[in-house]
């Protein structure tokens, strides 16, 4: 082995793959768009997983209602064709419906099989799986838009504990694409609907788009150009769409000076992806009349004919309103924890696992505690046998049932001392609401018995 070199760590093999991932999903989407039958479809999937998403067999497979098998309708990769002609998948309980495919159809939910050959439920195909290379697995069920599975898309890969929690996340959002996009095939053919003339969906697009409140934009780097944007630009830019054409970099130019840089890096780093990668971002403009408006910009790149020609589509949409809402409500959450945290009552929230979410200081002093030593800790932990107490139990009772609670109790701590309180308990959405009153020095006279 040479000097210098190293084996990838398994966090570099699996963010490599989801890179790859990415790319396929990019691709996918796109063949989707251009696909005109259902078996353009579920070719151009299994392709893409294999020459893109990196996998080593991808299949679609559809249901024999009579047999209960499940026939591939296509297939990619390698191995495939001599793998899935050796092996025979089932539906049903038997001991061929065990498997990731089986399962999924039954179960109609996504199967994930991490170490193929290791799992008792895939027994059957270990022989034929050993020879193909194959030592993870899953499958993925679609619907076409029935009531039941119509299919699933199966994945092997060569690398044992493949498919971790976010590509399994992106391979579902394959496969309901996929679904949705069969599901439109299927229901054009049997309308048997006419087809859009050429021309007419550019024209019923543009129609739209000059309608829309959010902006549209296409633009093309290499060289830098806007290619299409919307009137809306102005209505919310404030600025003539001429003027954008004249200069792409107008949108880049209106924004707050504080948001600039982040912006500019995030478009940067996009525009030096992949095609089929995402941009997202929310940044705040300075219109030309000095009124700030708060934006949502999203895009995606595309795949391009031709050499070196790349370009981005995306959507701006104003949500200064939906902004000026959320900083209403901080101010107002902030305004009422002020409220609270200078309250003489001691006011808590406790969670459904007994954690002290909020505490102020008056209810601290109430504990004998600090508020540092009780934010994050659970209630059973600071008070070592609280749960055997009347306060507990009426907590509890308020937590389970959710009703809430005004009642008067002592509670006895570590040191011995007994203190009464006069306590109010109300269920809110985090867990419990609690409003506490030191009334010891009103109590203890005429019930100083009655201390734990």
């Amino acid at each position: 082995m040479s000097q210098g070199y190293h084996e990838p760590t398994e966090d570099v093999r699996a963010k490599g793959r989801s890179e790859r991932l990415q790319t396929a999903l990019g691709h996918i989407n796109q063949s989707l768009l251009r696909a005109e039958s259902k078996e353009d479809v579920i070719k151009k999937v299994c392709e893409i997983m294999v020459s893109e998403g990196g996998y080593l067999i991808s299949w679609i497979g559809w249901l024999n209602p009579r047999t209960q098998v499940v026939v591939p309708a296509a297939f990619a990769g390698a191995p495939s064709e001599e793998y899935l002609g050796s092996v025979r998948v089932t539906a049903n309980g038997s001991e061929k419906g065990q498997g990731p495919t089986g399962t999924a159809y039954r179960e109609r939910s996504s199967f994930v099989c991490n170490d193929f050959l290791s799992d008792s439920r895939t027994e059957p195909w270990h022989a034929a799986a050993r020879k193909a290379g194959i030592r993870a697995s899953a499958a993925f069920p679609f619907t076409c838009g029935r009531s039941e599975v119509c299919g699933t898309l199966n994945v092997y890969s060569d690398e044992l504990n493949s498919f971790v929690d976010t590509d399994v996340a992106l391979l579902e959002e394959i496969t309901a694409d996929v679904s949705y996009r069969i599901g439109q095939l299927e229901r054009a053919e049997k309308e048997n609907g006419p087809k859009p003339e050429s021309g007419e969906l550019e024209r019923m697009f543009k129609k739209f788009a000059e309608m829309a409140d959010e902006v549209f934009w296409i633009t093309r780097t290499q060289p830098e150009l806007m290619l299409y944007v919307n009137p809306a630009f102005e209505k919310v830019w404030g600025r003539p769409v001429s003027e954008l054409y004249r200069n792409s970099r107008v949108w880049m130019d209106s924004i707050h000076l504080d948001d600039r840089p982040r912006v500019m890096e995030l478009f940067s780093n996009w525009m030096q992806r992949i095609p089929g990668s995402t941009y997202n971002v929310e940044f705040r403009i300075v219109r030309p009349d000095g009124k700030l408006r708060w934006i949502h910009d999203r895009g995606v790149a595309l795949v391009e004919a031709g050499e070196g020609s790349t370009s981005m589509a995306g959507i701006a949409e104003d949500i200064t309103d939906r902004k000026v809402t959320e900083e209403d409500l901080v101010q107002s959450r902030e305004r009422y924890k002020s409220v609270l945290d200078n309250m003489l009552e001691g006011c808590m929230v406790i969670g459904y696992d007994w954690t002290y979410l909020y505490v102020n200081e008056a209810a601290a002093r109430h504990g004998y505690q600090e508020r540092e030593n009780l934010l994050g800790r659970k209630m059973t932990s600071v008070y070592p046998g609280v749960e055997r107490s009347e306060v507990f139990m009426r907590y509890r009772q308020c937590m389970e049932e959710r009703m809430p609670q005004r009642f008067e109790s002592s509670y006895t701590f570590e040191d011995g001392t007994t203190n009464w309180y006069e306590l109010r308990v109300t269920p809110v959405p985090e867990g419990i609401f609690v409003l506490s009153l030191d009334i010891t020095e009103r109590v203890s006279p005429s019930r100083g018995d009655d201390r734990v």
